[in-house]
């Protein structure tokens, strides 16, 4: 059931270093800028999957309260020791303790881009139909149909519009929806929301 998860942590871990020279100038600003629009002042943000920490640092240079977290111990090494965001290890395919950590650390808004793309159908379901918090969620995925493992070994979900927007109905409210240019200058498609409880 995990082997996905756990497979991606070890790749990841193995070719951090690469990643982040590759990603790291690569934020998401549509995405930062679209949701931060839902968020007030200093409200708490949680970012699911920070990876190089491209996202996370831009938000926190905006003087927002967010902190990072991922599963991969590189990534972990890599925020924690050169940028001064808070930073914790997470396994965001473990939606229980994500609510627990939300809970704990009074935690409003969830930021997670193209990190929920690594969980399968069933997991990503799971998620969805579980994640808990009170402010709004980002998140974006890959366009595309099925799962998939990269020249790298890393795998992958591709989901279709229509999917999500059906998935999302029953249970959130979408307040963006968008499609745009992979940030990271593939030739793919970024499915992109923002939602809320």
């Amino acid at each position: 059931m995990r082997k996905n998860i756990d497979t991606n942590m070890e790749i990841y871990d193995k070719i951090c270093v690469d990643y982040i020279a590759e990603t790291f100038n690569n934020y998401h600003q549509e995405g930062v800028e679209k949701f931060l629009k839902y968020v007030d002042g200093l409200e708490k943000i949680l970012e699911l999957g920070s990876g190089s920490g491209n996202n996370l640092t831009y938000i926190f240079g905006q003087g927002r309260s967010i902190q990072g977290s991922d599963n991969v111990l590189g990534f972990y090494e890599w925020i924690g020791s050169r940028f001064a965001c808070p930073f914790a290890y997470i396994d965001f395919s473990d939606v229980d303790f994500v609510n627990d950590y939300i809970r704990d650390y009074e935690i409003k808004h969830l930021f997670c881009n193209l990190a929920l793309q690594h969980l399968n159908l069933n997991q990503f379901q799971d998620f969805m139909n579980k994640i808990k918090f009170s402010g709004v969620f980002f998140f974006s995925l890959y366009d595309g149909t099925g799962e998939n493992i990269d020249d790298k070994g890393i795998y992958s979900n591709y989901y279709k519009h229509r999917q999500i927007i059906k998935m999302l109905e029953a249970r959130f409210e979408i307040l963006e929806q968008w499609i745009c240019d992979d940030v990271h200058k593939s030739e793919r498609k970024m499915l992109n929301y923002v939602v809320k409880l």
